[in-house]
């Protein structure tokens, strides 16, 4: 299962749903976007390839992460919206996770004060496990389990 926060025109949104497919046919995909063009056009994109695998919502990322059910997890959350607003959406995120979710924060090494702060507050939580990727604007990788973090950087090793 994923969320993604941040839709835009879809292109994220696509490589997730191949991921997700690769392990289960089942998968399912939830997508946010603010913007009502992008996340039509998207939907337009992604629909005939996916069906009904991916949900499309739009609207404000804050608004939505309230209605979801308590006890609802997902596998894999990518965050890739209005970075200002990611403290103010930690609680209800860190609260989507069980013990294997990873987290990927996009354009995490911009330079503005809210990343900064973000990954500030993360990082100083115990409970998290957190590494920082360099590869374009930055990946910046959250996990509950120190484990699945030696996992992904034996993945990323491989890659480079």
């Amino acid at each position: 299962t994923g969320l993604e926060l941040g839709t835009s025109l879809g292109y994220s949104t696509l490589w997730i749903a191949a991921a997700l497919s690769e392990q289960s046919q089942d998968f399912s995909l939830i997508t946010i976007e603010r913007n009502e063009v992008k996340s039509k056009l998207a939907q337009q994109t992604l629909h005939p390839v996916f069906g009904n695998t991916i949900t499309f919502d739009t609207c404000w990322i804050g608004d939505y992460l309230k209605t979801i059910p308590n006890h609802t997890t997902f596998d894999f959350i990518f965050m890739d919206a209005d970075r200002g607003n990611y403290a103010e959406y930690w609680p209800y995120i860190k609260n989507l996770m069980h013990e294997k979710t990873i987290i990927v924060i996009d354009n995490a090494l911009r330079d503005q004060k809210s990343v900064h702060e973000f990954q500030n507050i993360i990082t100083g939580d115990p409970d998290f496990f957190t590494t920082l990727y360099p590869i374009d604007n930055g990946l910046f990788l959250i996990t509950r389990q120190q484990s699945n973090l030696e996992v992904l950087k034996k993945m990323s090793d491989l890659h480079t």
